[in-house]
């Protein structure tokens, strides 16, 4: 995987709830911070993204753009 970018820009009036709802994954241990000492170097990303949900109770959520990590699959359905 080539990329580099962790996340994707966020709207401002969508950011404090996109950064309140990715901090509540790293507390819950969704997500983790990467630490080189202990996995090693990184060789490619999965970025976040904001999905804008307006008919939800939290209208934001963090998802991850896995469009990139999809190329390398192949799939023969049926």
């Amino acid at each position: 995987m080539s990329n580099s970018c962790a996340q994707y820009a966020v709207l401002p009036g969508h950011l404090d709830d996109y950064e309140a709802e990715r901090d509540q994954w790293v507390a819950d241990g969704w997500l983790k911070l990467h630490d080189p000492q202990v996995q090693g170097d990184v060789f490619g990303l999965i970025p976040l993204m904001a999905a804008n949900q307006p008919n939800k109770t939290k209208k934001v959520h963090p998802v991850m753009d896995c469009s990139e990590l999809n190329s390398h699959v192949e799939s023969s359905p049926g």
